[in-house]
């Protein structure tokens, strides 16, 4: 399948490893420092509003300011300031836009740690932008959106979202649509930033061999005037709806590219904080039937050779941009030449509930347990490999999140594991869409509004 979604899974066991300060700064922004022996420093200042924060007919707003963001940068009278730093430096500015998250991370050599730090407060404590610039950045927002539209993938992506959650702003494009994004003004940028570019929705994480103790007083001194938004309205943890207006979900298409039926299973989830346990045993399952040596998947595709490619996943992440569904179980298939869609849909179904009545086995939860703490010990290994694993967990997470990971994944034996399957992989998903036209299933989306 060509449809993308990230997997993202909080392994950690770091205590022995890692020399963490968890504070906050004198606002009320949160603070993750982490000492690490390594010649670059990396900074992330993240934001706990992405598209669901989108007003009412501007979807799309959360993603424009974060690109409003860097014209801000050059537009202000530091502009030459940024150029000249990111010529001598080499630093990368980049940021993305989730649904509950706007991040923003860069990288470069310690001794510029300091000159970072004061470049970045400056857009997040000065920001500026002209009226040019911004009309700009809206016509960069613009031809993304025309990309995007030629990506199977992001057109489904689209359709399952707001199969999924048809009464909240999940089911928007972070993107957004075009006749809102046309409509995007620097007011309407400058109101989205004083409603979340606030100090009680912020964290930023700091990883660096600089003493940590240092580190702080140069964020308190460039962060902490801050302001803070007392009325602040926060986004929904995602088990709000999970059964509602539906819990699952089927999405079936055929291919021109490869002349193949594909078909995407899902399945919503809790958030990882609702039932670290549970979730922490879902992750495990996504891995275990991914492998082709697993049963279920073997049986589909050796046995009645009715799938080319058989892919499960679990995303656990409160943090998700495009492409990463929030707290979905997912399966995708590639069918072979000779099969068609429902067929495909009928032999997953019944193999699935040959799983769910048979279990898992020990030697499978085993094998995958290794697998994850070899995993972890490249993450602790590199100080760019910590950050990347950090920057994705959001504002919501502490480092004890972290901390516990490991512990939970060892508490999980065969028989909690197969009873959370059953429990959760028991809904029938529903079929929704049946091969219409991607190009279609668009159209008519790009004409709905938010729903707040």
């Amino acid at each position: 399948m060509k449809f993308l979604v990230v997997l993202v899974l909080i392994l950690v066991n770091m205590s022995s490893k890692l020399d963490v300060l968890e504070t906050r700064l004198k606002n009320g922004v949160k603070v993750l420092i982490v000492k690490k022996d390594s010649p670059i420093s990396a900074v992330a200042i993240i934001v706990g509003s992405g598209a669901f924060s989108d007003p009412f007919k501007k979807s799309g707003l959360a993603h424009y300011t974060e690109h409003a963001m860097f014209k801000g940068l050059k537009d202000a009278e530091h502009g030459a300031e940024f150029s000249k730093f990111t010529k001598m430096t080499g630093a990368n500015f980049n940021a993305f836009t989730g649904y509950n998250t706007t991040a923003f991370h860069t990288a470069v050599p310690s001794e510029y740690l300091d000159d970072l730090l004061k470049i970045e407060s400056q857009r997040f404590n000065h920001f500026f932008i002209e009226k040019e610039s911004a009309l700009t950045e809206r016509n960069v927002v613009l031809e993304e959106l025309k990309m995007y539209n030629n990506y199977d993938s992001y057109l489904l992506f689209q359709d399952i979202m707001s199969g999924l959650y048809a009464k909240n702003n999940y089911r928007n494009s972070i993107a957004g649509y075009a006749d809102e994004v046309n409509s995007f003004t620097v007011a309407d940028v400058v109101k989205f930033r004083k409603r979340n570019y606030v100090a009680n929705n912020m964290k930023i994480i700091v990883v660096s061999n600089v003493d940590k103790d240092v580190i702080l007083k140069k964020l308190n001194h460039y962060f902490g005037k801050i302001r803070k938004n007392k009325y602040l309205k926060k986004s929904p943890d995602t088990t709000v709806d999970v059964d509602y207006p539906r819990s699952s979900y089927i999405v079936k298409r055929y291919s021109s590219q490869t002349g193949l039926n594909e078909v995407s299973m899902f399945w919503k989830m809790p958030s990882y904080n609702t039932n670290k346990k549970e979730m922490i045993a879902m992750s495990i399952a996504a891995s275990i039937m991914g492998d082709k040596a697993c049963t279920f998947a073997k049986t589909l595709i050796k046995d009645k050779q009715v799938a080319t490619n058989i892919q499960t996943l679990h995303n656990t992440t409160y943090a998700t941009n495009e492409g990463c569904p929030p707290n979905l179980f997912v399966i995708e298939a590639t069918s072979t030449s000779k099969c068609n869609a429902d067929d495909l849909v009928k032999n997953i179904k019944t193999e699935l509930q040959n799983l769910i009545n048979k279990g898992f086995s020990k030697d499978e939860l085993q094998a995958i347990k290794d697998e994850f703490k070899i995993r972890n010990y490249y993450r602790e290994d590199n100080s760019m490999n910590v950050f990347n694993f950090l920057i994705n967990i959001g504002i919501n997470y502490s480092y004890q999140d972290f901390l516990e990971y490991s512990e939970i994944l060892e508490e999980i034996d065969i028989a909690y594991l197969n009873t959370t399957f059953k429990k959760y992989m028991s809904r029938t998903p529903d079929a929704i869409g049946k091969m219409m036209p991607l190009s279609a299933q668009h159209e008519v989306k790009s004409e709905k509004n938010n729903v707040k």
